[in-house]
């Protein structure tokens, strides 16, 4: 006796409902284009087989998507020989992005594009200072400069980022 196979339509529907979701998660994770394409297209060919021969619970399918998309992650991670950092959503429910969160790791993607155009010493400020936590001392020693040229570099670069965020002309995609 053959299984009940069901509907493409109900998939598509999913699929466009959280498609985005899925790859902004991935993005914000390996920050690579390419490969969160790949993963996230990996992910749901193995669902779409999955949920097509009734494997999945429709009502479960968001969840098992973003388990997937962890798991697919963390397993790339392994076979790069990278550490597995701990992931910065890790204390929120990933089947459940809400907006808000989705909001934060499109802004995410936003400021790393954005400071992906500043030259490398207002990176270097930017990533010290405001991301890192350092006090103008220890960044003044890291760079070797002087701390009144610390000061002032930070100054233009987070202007800088700032007018670049402002254009907003930022594709996520």
């Amino acid at each position: 006796m053959g299984m009940e196979l069901r509907n493409d339509n109900e998939f598509k529907e999913i699929y466009s409902q959280l498609w985005m979701k899925v790859y902004k998660y991935i993005y914000y994770l390996v920050q690579n284009k390419e490969e969160a394409e790949e993963l996230s297209q990996d992910i749901f060919h193995k669902i779409y087989v999955k949920y097509k021969h009734n494997k999945i619970e429709k009502d479960k399918v968001q969840q098992y998507i973003f388990r997937s998309a962890k798991n697919a992650v963390i397993d790339r991670w392994r076979q790069n020989g990278r550490k597995t950092k701990i992931i910065t959503m890790d204390d929120v429910s990933y089947f459940e992005i809400d907006k808000h969160q989705e909001n934060r790791i499109t802004e995410g993607i936003t400021v790393k594009q954005a400071m992906a155009e500043l030259d490398e010493e207002s990176r270097t400020v930017i990533e010290l200072r405001i991301i890192r936590g350092y006090s103008v001392k220890e960044v003044s020693k890291i760079m070797d400069k002087p701390e009144g040229t610390i000061k002032s570099l930070q100054f233009r670069a987070l202007k800088k980022l700032k007018d670049r965020l402002k254009k907003g002309d930022y594709e996520y995609v």
